[in-house]
């Protein structure tokens, strides 16, 4: 496991890494009971120093909250989670030239606060060198996109895009469910 020094005014308390998925991190600690819920506290980790937040202590346990822009901590492919999702949503052609009300049905499989995942119920009308409105009713989310790959045969093609344009309350609905969402995820239990 890797390790992880928390500071708590003059205080480093060393502990472990259990969990660390998208922006909440679950360490051990030898001593928990110095930190509370809500609090801030420095957090040295993968070479980094930064400020994080207590969401939850449970006897060793703190689970930690940290800020999307500082998820890229891990070297990995990917910045920042992304959450598994089936939910629908419509993509409208931005350079369509009749405004005829037709759009695209998608099924988003993946979501961040930077892009998503889907696959088109008409592959064929989906097109790589386009940009589009995606509209999703269940967040509620309308977002301008660039789709930016397209993976997969004919008959099973997945498309990742890439969020160019999202207002702040669209934004702050995404980021809301994404954290839910790694609330929630049974392999991230805040007991």
């Amino acid at each position: 496991m890797d390790t992880v020094k928390i500071t708590i005014g003059d205080e480093i308390l060393e502990g472990e890494v259990v969990l660390y998925h998208g922006e909440l991190m679950k360490i051990a600690l030898p001593d928990a009971s110095r930190l509370r819920v809500g609090q801030y506290v420095t957090c040295a980790y993968g070479g980094k120093e930064f400020i994080v937040r207590a969401i939850n202590v449970h006897q060793n346990n703190v689970y930690l909250f940290i800020p999307l822009a500082l998820v890229d901590l891990n070297d990995v492919r990917r910045k920042y989670p992304r959450i598994k999702t089936g939910m629908k949503a419509y993509l409208i052609d931005n350079l369509e030239d009749d405004k005829t009300g037709s759009h695209i049905q998608i099924s988003l499989s993946d979501i961040s606060h930077k892009g998503a995942g889907f696959s088109a119920t008409n592959e064929n009308s989906v097109q790589t060198d386009r940009h589009y409105t995606l509209i999703n009713m269940d967040l509620p989310l309308v977002a301008q996109i660039k789709i930016v790959n397209e993976v997969g045969a004919e008959g099973s093609k997945r498309y990742g895009c890439e969020f160019l344009i999202v207002s702040k309350e669209n934004l702050h609905n995404l980021k809301s469910y994404i954290l839910y969402k790694q609330i929630m995820n049974k392999d991230i239990i805040l007991e």
